[in-house]
């Protein structure tokens, strides 16, 4: 539960579409807070944490599919056919550097959010 931290006497209003107001609710829900409007205010606050992206999640273990594989292909070929094993090395490696790479996109796009691109909010 948030901590309280006094009356809060200041009324803020916020302009949204009912896709947003929608998505603001549903996240709520997804963070375990009933109230659409404590969500806002803990997230813009930065009290609570994003939840986390079930893609990232999804990347991350193909991630370690491919490490595991390629650990497979090294105990299989070991020194049979080092050029064979070189380009199975680099294929997994170049999947893991993509996978990482749209991972920390998505990091950061959560870190920024979308406050950025809301002409409401820039001044």
């Amino acid at each position: 539960m948030a901590r309280k931290e006094g009356n809060r006497t200041i009324k803020l209003t916020v302009r949204v579409t009912p896709a947003e107001r929608d998505e603001i609710a549903q996240r709520a829900v997804e963070a375990g807070i009933r109230q659409p409007m404590r969500y806002v205010r803990e997230t813009a606050l930065r009290r609570l944490r994003h939840s986390t992206d079930r893609a990232a999640i999804a990347q991350l273990v193909r991630i370690g599919n491919n490490l595991n594989q390629l650990v497979r292909i090294l105990h299989a070929v070991r020194a049979s056919s080092p050029k064979r094993l070189m380009s199975e090395i680099e294929d997994r490696l170049e999947n893991i550097d993509v996978a990482i790479h749209q991972i920390l996109v998505k990091v950061e796009a959560l870190r920024i959010g979308s406050i950025e691109d809301d002409p409401e909010v820039q001044q």
